[in-house]
């Protein structure tokens, strides 16, 4: 009889489930005699077929009260309560060893608030009903979430964090083995379609979320026939929703008569099953940032993601090493979501001859930097996974590209993160990291001094932000001794107290500045909202921790900016001396 139960509420999408199983390998590995529930929305629990690590399966139906929801704009009447009452029932009776929540949403949130655990990790919500964040990973995706353009981090990596042990199965897994039936229908379908054992399957997943995360079904077409031209042994594979079926049909039927017999539309063919098991035969998957694409990380085969409009890339980036992104090299990418694009230029910046050249290379295993140098790979920025040395997933430079003040600045906040994350900050980062970094991107004294200069602005601002920290904590632990000193000078502490008002003031000021100060200030604010004391000497102790916390995350992102401007002065003045010395 498995003891510890752990109750996992995922109500989120499939690529989301399948960047979860991470943290599933994990639980198990941490409470090998755990019983583990995950419960998910109806629609995609035929993908949860493939998961390891999970004991049950429970979906849950919001289409019931979905219209109340949104009609009351997330305010809960008396009928969502009842529905949400009845339908925990079998859960509340049960003590948890741990909840996570992985969804960010008001419903999922009163879960939390209903259960019983020892421990919660997640979204939910507080006695006074404001939503809170349970876990310092959870307060970096809630700040990410607010402003996309500093998200750094992925979310696989996110939800494996969210179980704090150190324990390497980071990666996302589909066992395919676990439905044989699924696989003999999809060798059925793929069989019946003229596919051969021997042929070069490239597979193409055309849809999306966001029509400004497709790439043009144009584009589709003309790298199909480019692929087809240079070698007849390819099969090209549409794959997609019943949406999607028109761009099926437009590539199917546009395409020139002679090479129609390598297209195989599936557009709205096979069910979730079936892809999983169609994406694992095939050699390659060309695609917009879609759930195949993490079906594809999960079952092993080989991915080039196309990246356009809002989508993310470093966090929902594939999460499996040496796979392709390719980003439009364009400043305003990514969107946000809170604004409306009125000139969707970034698909243009993407054409089908650059993706085919990558293509060509990956499936003959040159895909290596010296062998993009020479070639024109018009207005695209190619990125390859990597894991990094704390062994989160990173995209780096598959060849070299201009170092801009915005990419140098997101890769110090993530390694500063990712540092404090580990709980080892004094010796994280070396000057060899450093250099690794920087040796991906193209050397330009010129460029270098206006970063330079602009670092120069951010540690000004950073070195601000600290103060008001350090003036807030003096003024908490002023409170703090007159309280214990049981001698309360009440218009001494009004003034500490307004005057901490006032650094929380600047500080959000400050932190406008820069998205990822930004972000700390959101994580801030999130901790500041969780304060559950309403006694005067709780509230100080709260605040006192909050304050450390975000001068910890200053501290450690103004260190590393110093230490990557020193090698950044370094680099400047060797190629100063070079250029000298040529000229002599």
């Amino acid at each position: 009889m498995k003891s510890v139960k752990i109750l996992i509420i995922n109500l989120t999408r499939m690529g989301d489930l399948i960047e979860s199983t991470s943290l599933f390998r994990k639980i198990k590995v941490v409470y090998p005699d755990s019983f583990v529930t995950l419960i998910v929305l109806p629609e995609f629990y035929e993908i949860t077929r493939f998961f390891d690590c999970i004991d049950e399966v429970v979906t849950f139906d919001i289409t019931n009260i979905s219209g109340d929801i949104f009609k009351n704009n997330y305010n809960f009447n008396y009928r969502i309560y009842d529905y949400l009452e009845n339908y925990l029932s079998r859960f509340t009776e049960t003590n948890y060893k741990i909840v996570f929540n992985l969804t960010h949403d008001v419903m999922s949130s009163y879960f939390m608030y209903l259960l019983k655990a020892d421990k919660f990790v997640g979204f939910s919500r507080s006695r006074e009903g404001n939503l809170i964040q349970i876990g310092e990973i959870v307060l970096f995706f809630t700040g990410v979430a607010k402003i996309r353009k500093a998200s750094c981090i992925n979310l696989v990596d996110i939800y494996a964090e969210m179980l704090p042990q150190k324990v390497p199965t980071r990666r996302v897994y589909l066992n395919t083995s676990k439905k044989p039936d699924a696989y003999e229908s999809a060798k059925k379908i793929l069989s019946e379609n003229g596919v051969k054992e021997n042929d070069i399957v490239v597979s193409f997943a055309v849809g999306a979320s966001s029509e400004l995360k497709k790439w043009k079904k144009e584009y589709f077409l003309e790298l199909a026939m480019l692929l087809i031209k240079d070698d007849k042994n390819i099969r090209i594979l549409i794959l997609g929703a019943e949406y999607d079926k028109v761009t099926g049909e437009y590539i199917k039927e546009n395409m020139k008569s002679k090479f129609k017999d390598n297209i195989v539309d599936l557009t709205g063919r096979t069910s979730v099953s079936e892809l999983v098991n169609v994406v694992k035969r095939s050699d390659i998957l060309i695609t917009n940032d879609t759930g195949t694409m993490h079906i594809a990380a999960g079952v092993g085969t080989d991915i080039i993601v196309i990246y356009t409009g809002q989508a993310g890339y470093f966090e929902t980036g594939p999460y499996a090493e040496n796979q392709v992104l390719i980003l439009p090299n364009i400043p305003c990418f990514p969107c946000d979501f809170s604004v409306k694009c009125n000139n969707f230029i970034c698909a243009d910046y993407i054409i089908p001859d650059s993706i085919f050249k990558i293509v060509k290379l990956k499936l003959e295993n040159r895909l290596e930097r010296e062998n993009l140098e020479g070639l024109d790979l018009g207005k695209i920025n190619p990125l390859i996974s990597k894991f990094d040395k704390f062994g989160f997933m990173d995209y780096i430079p598959l060849k070299k590209i201009r170092l801009s003040f915005n990419d140098l600045r997101l890769k110090i906040f993530k390694l500063s993160m990712e540092s404090v994350l580990n709980k080892n900050i004094p010796d994280t980062v070396t000057k060899g990291d450093i250099t690794e970094v920087l040796n991906n991107y193209s050397d330009n004294t010129d460029e270098d001094k206006n970063i330079f200069s602009d670092m120069t602005e951010l540690l000004t601002i950073a070195d601000k932000m600290i103060n008001f920290c350090s003036n807030a904590m003096k003024d908490l632990k002023s409170i703090l001794k007159d309280i214990t000193g049981l001698r309360i000078d009440y218009n001494k502490a009004t003034a500490a107290l307004n005057a901490i008002e006032n650094s929380d003031l600047n500080l959000l000021f400050n932190g406008l500045i820069y998205d990822e100060l930004f972000v700390l200030n959101v994580m801030y604010k999130s901790c500041k909202q969780s304060i559950a004391s309403y006694d005067l000497f709780g509230f100080c102790v709260d605040s006192l921790k909050n304050f450390s916390k975000y001068k910890l995350y200053l501290q450690n992102y103004k260190r590393l900016i110093l230490e990557f401007n020193e090698e950044m002065m370094r680099n400047i003045s060797t190629r100063s001396n070079e250029k000298f010395n040529l000229n002599k």
